[in-house]
């Protein structure tokens, strides 16, 4: 045929459009070129010709010859090549896949894609260009068409779905994904149809086995349902069921809901399924209905394995693992990464022959935690506040496994069957998988208290063990001990190729002593598993076992999990588990000391096991072992990583104030290990960390010392658990305002004089906070009249100060009774110069001077903190700050009339905009006029409005909108004149002496140009920078000691721990001046706060507006803003009209109405009524102090 084929003829006859009997001509040249067996004598015009023609074309005669001649040229490598790569064949051939009403048509060219894709990735790739025009008919095809047109169209997709590419554009398509598995899920509801639901089954196995993410776009819309619909319909293909398993188990391994969902299809009769194939194909359980061979033939063993699988994952919850249905590909494969990082349920190697690496491991590892079997972060035993937050969503599924009549049974049943001869490899595999998800389920399940109680409680005599019954921790340790799992080099190199997948970030890691720790972890979660344990002697037989050396290894790596929890410490401490410690540290095998080792490492992490630990000498014990262990490199490195976390505890107040206070405690003065368990030092761990740290930076930036040290004598709140007040103690210390006005007070005592500066840092270096005993009550026959009265007139306890040694103990009351900043600031002074010095002021300035508003202050304090609140920039949540203004009464409070003017004035904001605030205050223009103005801050922008309250209408030609997308900075400080002013200032910058303050607000707007403000700008920078260099300057130079005064603060810091002085060491740089930010070529806008805010609240009502601008401005612009800076501003120089402006007032705008001064003058007199009250309750505690001292 080749040798009678003429290329220029057929090229004639295939342009040949107008000749009689041309349509037979070229129907007789196609299949001419359908018949040829050398088709590398084509050349590639003839095969352009046949595209063209099959592109204009409408004769059903032809078409369906081209299809013939392009299917028989598509077998051949080149001619393939050449009509994907050089022509518009296959884009062509799309629409043929929709001609349902030619079905020969529909047929070949099904035909002619099947052999265009097989085996040529590029024409796979070129064809997922038009998905959304061939897949949708393709799968009506396969709905609906006979049985050999089906084949081809899965076939097609068969081909197409080999290659990554092509799934991923059906399975992972963000947008149409809807679009493109909506018609599989349809082919699984096909009941009728068996061998089209198998073949939607495999092809959604292997999608999601390529990459899990797919999962995600299946459940969203709604595949579990028909799957569990499969898996209960018996009559369903072996196959079809074991495919649906396995998709289910990517469900369940995906996300918490995928398994809620699970176990809620198919009217909730999942997990009844479950348990019944596992019944029935039990021959322990059911050995009267089924035979062995069926028993363990390879298809039930498969059903079975599957079942497991997926129960165990049904009931495996993990905290953060939501599905979200509004997550992109890129941050589901992120967060699987991510996850992947912190899984911590790694397998442990267990052989001794591996020492070396092991320990090379151990010492790589930088963090110091314990793997966890359901949060690295959080155990679910010891926090019942986060118990209470997080709600394990497949509780359900738990419970109907609890509560089933078969559910425990065949639990325990696969978990105690004997192994299969060792001849038997596969059955003994399976019997092991089978027995670890069952281990696992076990585990799952005992997260529930109620549910864990009642697993400890069964007992059930198995064919395996027919002497007695057995509860689930005689199989778990008998496992442990008779049935040791040995991993072959194959099945290790399979685990290693395995880990490094993406769906390999989903799988629980099924070692064997690993599910049996996870399972003993879960028994420990809750104190009534914990009594049940104590109850049947688990905790004894677990230390015997280590007494005896029957697997102390193992036996410690349990202990060690369940250690993890306090609530079982408690017991591990009562059962005297600390003796076993020691026993296994000073043993000679290195496994006894590596296991002693496992034991310490979670009871030093907590710090009543660091205390208990410590005052066995186990921590001394430690360190000889990392300095004399040579051999075992991993016996050191974890030595070393116990060690590390003993050297991080022993950092914490409770062992550097023995020694500041100069307490010499001897081993019979401690208290015993009972008395010490009743000491909350996880909330000492807490103040230490929240509150004394941060208390120490601010007073050190106060004091311009890195050097200074604050602590809490905790030996001294220790031995308040003789009365029972050391819970109250700590919940005192607990307080935040106590912290915060011990900052005021030293505040206000050095900012009073100069040389209370140089005097506070010479003769303090430390604070010692300590809680007073409460005072005993004497025991008096009063009558009840009587009684009631003296309760009436006792007085509070007051507070205690002294002064020793650099030293400076503050004594607190134990009725919770504080001093007042000033009251504080006072008896520091009393105490250090031997007079009152604020008091002294006071007097001085006479009644005109206005004491600091103590309470404004601290409510600015209360602020700040939410103003720093990480939510508002990574989550822009405004309603920390909105329901925070709204609630908290010591914050400014805005007068009657200047109410009326804001209220007024928000009809200027924009609908879309939530009103945060609004403040009255006095605005300087770049010209220097004095113009009073309210200030509004919505959610987005901010605006300055001129209200006249006279006319109560808004100038709306004065007014104007800021776009907070734009905010840079806020400065607070004094108000001071610029060196290039010559003329006299028509704004008075001082105020009973001192300056006054005013915010600067910088923005990235574009500034006002002129020689003027560039010059004011260049002064600005230039006094920041001189005052930057002056206190670097007087850091390192200005606290110079005398030689008797070194040799005296040497001989009190010589008590101090080495770890304390080094940690001091680590911190001298943290309080050093950094470079701030520059505003050149910024656009500001200075404020003053108005007439009616008192001189000793206006610094307080600046901060609060410069706070929630920074905050409003972190929400909106989702970063960090720049921090609120105390600098000078320098007030504008003033124009000829400014200053006639300023002078005569006409910035100012008064509202002279009868109703507006009778509210303001009723506001004033209860805002006094209300101080007054304040001092007298803040004195109450106070009488008689000072005649004490004296």
């Amino acid at each position: 045929m080749a040798h009678n084929f003429n290329v220029r003829k057929a090229l004639e006859v295939l342009s040949d459009d107008s000749s009689e009997g041309s349509t037979r001509e070229k129907i007789k040249t196609l299949y001419q070129l359908s018949t040829l067996s050398n088709v590398n004598i084509i050349p590639r015009e003839v095969i352009e010709k046949i595209i063209e023609i099959l592109e204009t074309t409408e004769n059903r005669m032809i078409i369906n010859s081209i299809l013939a001649a392009i299917q028989h040229l598509a077998q051949f490598e080149r001619t393939r090549m050449m009509l994907g790569d050089s022509t518009d064949c296959i884009k062509l051939l799309v629409p043929y896949m929709s001609q349902f009403n030619f079905p020969n048509i529909q047929s070949n060219a099904l035909d002619a894609l099947c052999q265009l894709v097989k085996g040529y990735t590029k024409n796979q790739e070129t064809l997922m260009k038009y998905a959304n025009e061939f897949f949708n008919p393709i799968l009506g095809i396969i709905q609906r068409e006979a049985d050999n047109i089906v084949k081809k169209a899965t076939n097609l997709l068969d081909t197409l779905f080999d290659n990554t590419y092509c799934v991923h554009t059906i399975f992972g398509d963000e947008n149409n994904y809807d679009e493109y598995l909506e018609p599989l899920i349809i082919c699984l509801q096909m009941e009728q149809n068996k061998p089209v639901v198998e073949w939607a089954l495999s092809t959604i196995e292997k999608a999601c086995s390529k990459n899990i993410i797919y999962i995600k776009y299946l459940m969203d819309i709604g595949i579990i349902d028909p799957l569990c619909n499969i898996l209960l319909d018996k009559s369903n293909l072996h196959q079809s069921r074991v495919l649906a398993l396995k998709i289910l188990v990517f469900c369940c391994k995906f996300s918490n809901e995928g398994g809620k969902w699970t176990g809620e299809g198919a009217d909730g009769l999942t997990i009844e399924s479950l348990i019944d194939i596992m019944y029935q194909s039990s021959m322990e359980l059911n050995s009267s209905n089924i035979t062995q061979s069926y028993a363990l033939s390879s298809e039930t063993n498969e059903l079975r394995e599957l079942s497991f699988e997926l129960m165990m994952y049904m009931t495996h919850f993990l905290i953060g693992r939501e599905h979200l249905r509004n997550l992109t590909q890129v941050e589901i494969e992120n967060n699987l990464a991510k996850r992947a990082e912190e899984d911590t349920l790694g397998l442990e190697t267990n052989n001794k022959g591996n020492d070396e690496d092991d320990g090379k491991k151990l010492k790589e590892e930088k963090k110091i935690e314990i793997p966890s079997l359901f949060d690295n972060k959080k155990k679910a035993g010891d926090d019942e506040e986060e118990e209470t937050k997080i709600v394990d969503i497949l509780q359900e599924n738990k419970r109907k496994i609890v509560m089933h009549v078969n559910g425990l049974q065949v639990l325990f049943a696969y978990i105690g069957q004997d192994d299969p001869p060792k001849d038997q490899i596969v059955e003994r595999k399976h019997v092991g998988r089978v027995r670890k998800y069952a281990i696992q389920i076990i585990a799952n399940l005992c997260t529930i208290s109620e549910y864990c109680v009642i697993i400890l409680n069964r007992e059930q005599r198995l064919i395996s063990h027919s002497d007695k019954a057995m509860n689930i921790i005689d199989l778990l340790l008998d496992i442990l001990v008779n049935k040791k799992e040995k991993i072959s080099e194959r099945d290790k190199k399979k685990l290693a190729a395995a880990k490094n997948s993406l769906n390999a970030t989903l799988d629980i890691k099924l070692d064997l002593k690993q599910v049996i720790i996870n399972a003993m972890e879960s028994f420990s979660l809750h104190n009534d598993s914990v009594n049940k344990l104590t109850e049947i002697g688990v905790i004894k037989r677990l230390l015997k076992m280590i007494d005896d050396g029957i697997e102390p290894l193992e036996v410690a790596k349990l202990l060690a999990k369940m250690c993890e929890h306090t609530n079982f410490q408690q017991v591990f401490f009562e059962e005297q588990g600390l003796q076993r410690i020691i026993k296994l540290l000073h043993g000679t095998d290195p496994d006894h000391r590596y296991a002693g080792l496992l034991l310490c490492l979670p009871l030093a992490s907590t710090p009543k096991g660091c205390i208990a630990l410590s005052r066995e000498n186990i921590d001394k014990l430690v360190k000889s072992i990392v300095k004399k262990e040579v051999l075992f490199e991993n016996v050191r490195s974890l030595a070393r990583k116990v060690n590390h976390i003993f050297k991080l505890n022993n950092n914490s107040s409770l062992r550097a104030t023995k020694a500041a206070t100069g307490l010499n405690l001897n081993n019979e003065e401690l208290l015993s290990l009972g008395e010490l368990l009743k000491f909350n030092y996880e909330e000492i761990a807490r103040i230490d960390k929240d509150y004394v740290v941060n208390c120490q930076m601010k007073i050190r930036e106060l004091l311009k010392n890195n050097k200074f040290r604050i602590q809490v004598n905790w030996r001294e709140i220790e031995r308040l658990i003789d009365c029972n007040f050391a819970d109250q103690a700590i919940s005192i210390l607990s307080r935040q305002e106590l912290w915060d006005e011990l900052v005021l007070a030293i505040e206000e005592f050095v900012e009073a004089s100069d040389a209370n500066f140089h005097s506070f840092n010479t003769q303090v270096h430390m604070i010692i906070l300590e809680v007073l005993p409460p005072k005993k009550k004497e025991n008096k026959e009063v009558s009840k009249g009587e009684e009631d009265e003296g309760e009436e007139d006792e007085e509070a306890m007051p507070c205690e100060l002294e002064v020793n040694e650099l030293f400076m103990k503050y004594k607190i009351s134990p009725d919770g009774v504080f001093w007042t900043p000033k009251q504080l600031a006072g008896l520091i002074s009393f105490e250090l110069l031997l007079y009152d010095i604020i008091e002294f002021n006071s007097t001085l300035l006479g009644g005109e001077a206005e004491d600091r508003d103590e309470q404004y202050e601290l409510g600015i304090d209360q602020l700040k903190r939410v103003c720093k609140d990480s939510r508002l920039a990574m989550l822009g949540d405004i309603n920390i700050l909105y329901f925070h203004l709204e609630s908290n009464e010591l914050l400014w409070r805005s007068s009657f009339a200047e109410s009326q003017m804001i209220t007024a004035s928000k009809s200027i904001i924009a609908a879309d905009e939530l009103f945060i605030k609004g403040w009255k205050i006095a605005k300087l223009n770049k010209d220097g006029l004095l113009q009073e103005r309210i200030l509004l801050l919505t959610n987005k922008s901010y605006y300055t409005v001129c209200f006249d309250p006279k006319s109560k209408k808004i100038d709306f030609k004065h007014c104007k909108h800021h776009n907070l997308a734009d905010y840079f900075l806020c400065d607070v400080g004094k108000l001071v004149k610029s060196k290039y002013d010559t003329t006299g200032s028509t704004i008075h910058l001082y105020e009973d002496g001192k300056n006054k303050y005013a915010l600067n607000l910088v923005t990235n707007e574009k500034p006002h140009k002129s020689k003027k403000n560039n010059k004011l700008e260049e002064e600005a920078e230039e006094l920041h920078k001189l005052k930057h260099m002056s206190f670097a300057s007087s850091t390192s130079s200005s606290f110079g000691a005398t030689p008797s005064d070194d040799l005296s603060m040497s001989t009190s810091l010589d008590r101090l721990d080495s770890d304390d002085l080094l940690s001091t060491a680590q911190d001298e740089d943290s309080s050093l001046p950094k470079e701030l930010p520059s505003t050149i070529g910024k656009y500001a806008s200075p404020f003053l706060p108005p007439d009616s805010v008192p001189r000793n609240k206006q610094k307080c009502y600046l901060l609060e507006i410069a706070w929630c601008f920074r905050a409003v401005a972190s929400a909106f612009q989702r970063q960090e803003c720049n921090e609120i800076y105390e600098r000078d501003i320098i007030k504008p120089i003033e124009s000829k009209l400014a200053r006639l402006y300023n002078m005569t007032g006409l910035g100012k705008k008064k509202d002279s109405s009868i109703i507006s001064k009778h509210m303001e003058a009723k506001q004033r007199r209860e805002q006094e009524k209300q101080e007054q009250r304040i001092k007298q309750a803040q004195t109450k505690g106070l009488k008689n102090i000072k005649n004490n001292n004296l």
